[in-house]
């Protein structure tokens, strides 16, 4: 029996390499793989559990003992892996003599679909199945990858959140420690199907952020490269009705910072023509026309007196659904500033958030700066 089963898996590989090949023979002339210098293994998608055969996709160029030690944090101690190199499949044995692997590349590029069988299951160095993270506000601990809660004390009704199947791996914080990220989906017995970017930190630390990306949206990717993870789905226009099919692709990008998902912008603090400029405010995130869920993070650049950034949100009716401060940049120059936002809203509705600096001059100087995004509040 277990010769059969062995000869079924070996098939199963076979099968995988030949599809790998046939793969890497459509994109030939596509254009040269980007010449990364090796970093820490990443890749997106699942490892295989047990003795099953799987496909993932690299998203940094690493060497393949990278990989296979980014491999091994996820859970998976892999018999060997194989990949397409000039047109032929190579193979990789992990642990055998360097003339076994001598034909496998020495740096796996990023993009590189590897077919893999896992030897056993480690435990894993990140989780993500059984791990716990903030969604709006709320600490939620899944276990298997699923947490099933009332939806009030004493209700029938259950609120359902659960890992979805788009998952990636790599380091994200810089620290050495493997990160995941993965798509979470969540749904309190309604229509609204909410769906969430989650990251789980690798090594010590608290719950992992999510962001919200929006109701009943279509996620196709989900990858950590080079320090950020992206994700890619698909949405609707405002006008659109839910029932509808989502059409709009959208892609955003995050980073890791201060425990927090902090959407990537233009990189504005970089610029060069503000190291000389005098007051002002710009908001790299969220970018205007952009759903928001209860709560939401703002980031962006700034140079206002004493440091100071205030913000307000208002609903469409222009009353103030929540407001603070935050600290920028001041008199030594530019500087990030960085903020969360909680509201309550009884339907979806366009709002604004004005992010601003309070005129000291009381109207002496040049108007105080003032940057104004548009969302859809729900």
């Amino acid at each position: 029996m277990h010769a059969d089963s062995s000869r079924t898996a070996g098939r199963a590989l076979l099968a995988l390499c030949a599809l790998l090949v046939a793969l890497a023979a459509l994109h030939a002339g596509g254009g040269r793989a980007r010449a990364d210098h090796p970093g820490p293994g990443a890749f997106w998608g699942l490892p295989p559990q047990g003795d099953a055969v799987g496909v993932v996709v690299t998203t940094e160029t690493a060497s393949p003992g990278a990989l296979v030690a980014a491999l091994r944090a996820a859970g998976c101690d892999p018999m060997s892996i194989a990949a397409v190199a000039r047109g032929q499949l190579r193979a990789y044995v992990p642990g055998a003599p360097a003339f076994v692997n001598a034909r496998f590349p020495s740096v796996v590029a990023g993009g590189t679909q590897v077919a893999l069988r896992c030897r056993e299951q480690l435990p894993a160095a990140v989780d993500p199945e059984n791990a716990a993270y903030v969604v709006e506000g709320e600490e939620l601990r899944l276990a298997g990858g699923r947490l099933e809660v009332p939806f009030e004390p004493g209700s029938a009704s259950t609120t359902v959140t659960e890992l979805g199947s788009h998952r990636s791996y790599g380091d994200l914080d810089g620290d050495g420690a493997l990160d995941a990220a993965a798509a979470l989906v969540q749904n309190a017995g309604g229509s609204g199907t909410f769906h969430y970017l989650a990251v789980s930190p690798g090594g010590p630390g608290g719950p992992g952020p999510t962001v919200f990306l929006g109701d009943r949206v279509w996620v196709e990717r989900v990858a950590i490269a080079h320090g950020r993870v992206s994700v890619s789905y698909l949405d609707r226009g405002f006008s659109d009705p839910m029932a509808s099919a989502p059409t709009i692709p959208v892609s955003r990008q995050f980073a890791l910072e201060q425990g927090a998902l902090v959407e990537l912008g233009s990189g504005a603090c970089e610029a060069p023509a503000l190291a000389d400029a005098g007051s002002f405010v710009i908001v790299t995130a969220p970018a205007s026309g952009s759903e928001v869920l209860g709560r939401f993070t703002v980031s962006g650049c700034s140079r206002t007196f004493e440091s100071n950034v205030n913000w307000r949100l208002l609903d469409r009716g222009g009353a103030e659904l929540a407001a603070g401060h935050a600290a920028g940049g001041g008199v030594d120059g530019p500087g990030r500033f960085l903020f969360t936002v909680e509201y309550d809203v009884a339907e979806r509705q366009i709002g604004r958030l004005e992010v601003f600096e309070v005129d000291a001059s009381e109207g002496e100087g040049l108007p105080p700066p003032l940057e104004t995004i548009t969302l859809i509040l729900r």
